[in-house]
């Protein structure tokens, strides 16, 4: 999500590309990582924009429930090195049986549900 919020990024463009043009019935972003995307805009009393923003391109918001965290918690377990922030977006994707696109190309070793955006745009 970084990415996409921040043209100075260097996936930028590619996760640009990835919202316009994948054919995916919907989009969803993991509360945990609407947190981590709202620190910046929070310190600049920004932060309605980026929610307005997200519902503008009709990505929807996921709570982190006790399934996904139970999830996140053995993905952190099996596969060292992976940051709790990053465990539960893999485990959201995990539980609703999504894709989850990323810009890391490590997390495809992590779980089937990732595809590395720099290798599908």
């Amino acid at each position: 999500m970084v990415a996409l919020l921040d043209p100075a990024d260097r996936h930028h463009d590619a996760a640009v590309r990835v919202l316009s043009e994948a054919d995916v019935d919907e989009f969803l972003l993991p509360s945990s990582s609407l947190a981590e995307c709202l620190v910046a805009p929070c310190r600049v009393g920004s932060e309605d924009a980026l929610i307005d923003a997200l519902a503008d391109a009709g990505i929807g918001v996921v709570p982190v429930t006790a399934e996904i965290a139970i999830l996140a918690a053995r993905l952190r377990a099996r596969a060292t090195g992976v940051r709790l922030s990053d465990a539960l977006v893999i485990a959201t994707a995990e539980d609703l049986g999504a894709m989850l696109l990323a810009v890391e190309p490590g997390w495809a070793t992590i779980s089937d549900q990732v595809r590395p955006i720099t290798t599908l745009w």
